[in-house]
């Protein structure tokens, strides 16, 4: 399936650490891993005996712990009194994928842990019931995705853990009971995996991969020494996680958004903390990726003040404005291992707004480590660009009650990925947005993504060229093959900032279908701090071209004068002023999104499109952006001049001065600023 460049990646990432190796005779053997000497012994899976008495201590102990611990038995609560879910084909929600099985397997750790640190038997009969429960329903999953999704992922995971954590007090009958249906269940898992037909099976870079193999790893360290085949699932799982740790991108980011980053980062994590003492793998050490990871949560984050638990991130690709998982136990398990400050104080920051979700909460109590200084994000910059992703934070400050901006124009998969595969590794949850932002300020999200939907260019804020849109958009799935294939995408060519302004400068020629015949589009965002935007736009097709630019609000926008519009929101607003090209025109539409499966989402999009007047083979579009309080009403005139020396732009927002800049087209590096700030004493 994989093309030369990825089958030589797997090989060499395998062969270098492989978890199976061959004799002379050819026959297979396993290196020595730590857990043949644990056999018998139990609880091993992320816990030891020795460290769940401290635990218990701490947790009746220490009011932190005690803290941490409450949500575990909150939950564990709850489904002692409602007992197990019972089995149901049709949810009315996550049709063939059966995902309301992924909520059952979340339960059954919970319940252990409250019968782990609490001693009380409800706890302990809970938990079996619901094993036992979860074992025998009917289907983990429908076809085409029975046993072999995130519902089986899921269940296994959390029925292993439980069966190892509770494993001496178990009933010897109901053990090997659960132990034979488990058996069956990964066993299913493996062979999918091993085969390949499993669609996720070579998704090097996608959640799927990493929930499944790390319920079967599970499965094979909670039954090693009991099962024959228990070391082939945690070997498969092991080789497949070389592959995606050499493919992690250094910067921390990821092409699915913050909420899938949680959900994939939490099994990557729950696999690796099983793997340093169980295989003596340690893959913490030497990775930026890991190290840097934190902070692609941190900077996504909305200003605090304005966190709800449905608000408080900016978000691209498929994705809500909310974590579904963490991100408070990830961002405690990174700031233990690499003393992280800030990733600390994050996590403490979202546990004190109640804005995390409490999915697998006992991963609190396990991961957090008290000798870790915590710092608000207060003493960090402002500005982030994430380089192998292409993605750039710019804020006004830390304050609580900053402006944010986000800029998005790079490789859809990320430089290093791009660099080293020539098939896709699972990008479907990305969008065809190279060249977006959004803006929020003032307390009010004002430029907006689409949210989860299907796979539109003109969905996005960026360019349409004569209707036509960027590789991979038109299915409900983003299709990253081509730009694998010809290694090829979107890029920033510049980004940097100061105290006054930050600029970045993107490329996303590259990202577009051949049929758009796009020869150049350079985005220049420039952010005037606090509040103002000047965004620079500079097209180039082969033929006479109409160029389309998409700009999406959180509310409608209205005429407001000549090459005027307003965004008026709840909060606050934001004036839109076109300056370029002369004769351009914009339309007030109201876009009507696909979702997934090609239904109509119930809200259309407030949408404006700026596009030239008459087709050209070469245009620049320049736009200034400022927002305001909603109460404020202070002029906002940003004026464009040629004269014999050049095209000058004066900017006016409110509560600054007037700043002025040369407009500079003719530049022989693009990576140069279109616009130079002409300082004043």
């Amino acid at each position: 399936m994989a093309k030369f460049a990825f089958v030589v990646l797997a090989a060499v990432l395998s062969f270098a650490a492989v978890s199976h190796a061959l004799t002379a005779e050819g026959e297979e053997r396993r290196p020595v891993w730590p857990i043949e000497k644990m056999q018998g012994v139990h609880p091993r899976l992320h816990v030891t005996a020795a460290r769940l008495q401290e635990l218990r201590r701490l947790v009746k102990e220490d009011a932190t712990y005690a803290g941490l611990f409450e949500p575990v038995k909150k939950k564990a609560d709850k489904a002692a009194a409602d007992g197990p879910t019972k089995y149901i084909v049709d949810d009315k929600w996550s049709g063939k994928e059966q995902l309301w099985q992924r909520e059952v397997g979340e339960t059954i750790p919970e319940l252990a842990m409250a019968y782990l640190m609490t001693g009380d038997a409800k706890y302990f009969d809970a938990a079996q019931a619901w094993m036992i429960e979860s074992l025998d329903y009917e289907t983990w999953g429908l076809e085409p995705f029975e046993g072999n999704d995130l519902a089986a992922g899921h269940q296994l995971y959390g029925i292993a853990l439980a069966y190892d954590w509770l494993w001496n007090d178990l009933d010897e009958v109901i053990r090997q009971a659960i132990a034979e249906k488990l058996t069956k269940r990964a066993r299913f898992m493996y062979n999918v995996a091993d085969t390949k037909e499993a669609y996720w099976a070579d998704s090097y870079l996608q959640n799927h991969l990493w929930v499944n193999i790390t319920g079967l790893a599970a499965c094979g360290f909670a039954l090693y020494g009991e099962v024959e085949e228990a070391g082939k699932w945690i070997a498969l799982p092991l080789e497949k996680y070389k592959v995606t740790f050499g493919l992690l991108p250094a910067d921390g980011s990821s092409f699915e958004g913050v909420p899938y980053w949680g959900y994939g980062v939490e099994y990557m994590l729950k696999f690796m903390d099983l793997a340093r003492p169980l295989l003596g793998e340690d893959f913490y050490k030497g990775s930026e990726f890991w190290k840097n990871t934190s902070y692609f949560r941190i900077y996504s984050s909305l200003p605090p003040s304005l966190w709800a638990r449905k608000n408080n991130l900016m978000s691209f690709g498929d994705s809500p404005r909310w974590d579904w998982y963490g991100p408070d136990y990830i961002l405690r398990r990174l700031a233990a291992e690499y003393r992280d400050p800030y990733a600390q104080g994050f996590a403490n920051e979202v546990d004190d707004a109640k804005v995390n979700a409490h999915i697998a909460a006992f991963l609190n109590v396990l991961w957090y480590d008290p000798t870790v200084e915590a710092k608000g994000t207060k003493d960090l910059p402002a500005f982030k660009h994430f380089e192998d992703l292409g993605l750039a934070f710019m804020r006004s400050d830390w304050s609580g009650n900053e402006t944010v901006c986000a800029f998005k124009c790079g490789p859809h998969i990320g430089k290093h990925a791009l660099s080293m595969l020539s098939e896709d590794p699972g990008s479907g949850h990305v969008h065809p947005d190279e060249g977006a932002f959004q803006i929020m300020a003032y307390g009010d999200w004002l430029i907006v993504d689409d949210g989860y939907a299907q796979k539109w260019t003109e969905y996005q804020n960026t360019l349409l060229v004569n209707g036509v849109g960027q590789e991979g958009e038109g299915y409900d799935w983003f299709r990253g093959d081509v730009l694998c294939k010809e290694k090829r995408g979107a890029k920033i060519l510049r980004a940097e900032s100061s105290d006054e302004i930050d600029f970045v400068i993107g490329d996303a020629t590259g990202a577009y279908k051949k049929a758009a015949g796009l020869k150049k589009f350079v985005r220049s965002v420039f952010y005037l701090k606090p509040a103002a935007w000047v965004i620079v736009d500079e097209v180039e097709a082969e033929e006479p071209s109409k160029f389309e630019f998409y700009y999406h609000g959180e509310y409608p926008f209205e005429k407001a004068g000549y090459n005027l519009w307003r965004l008026s929101g709840k909060k606050a607003a934001l004036d839109f002023v076109m300056l370029l090209p002369r004769g351009a025109s914009g339309e007030i539409l109201k876009q009507e999104l696909k979702g997934i499966g090609g239904e109509k989402k119930p809200e259309a999009l407030a949408t404006l499109k700026i596009s030239n007047g008459q087709t050209a083979t070469k245009a620049v579009f320049l736009n200034v952006l400022c927002a305001r309080p909603a109460e404020s009403k202070e002029a906002f005139s940003p004026e464009l001049v040629e004269t014999k020396e050049g095209a000058f732009l004066t900017v006016k927002t409110p509560g600054q001065a007037a700043r002025k800049f040369r407009l500079v087209l003719e530049r022989s590096d693009p990576a140069e600023p279109v616009l130079d700030h002409i300082k004043t004493e």
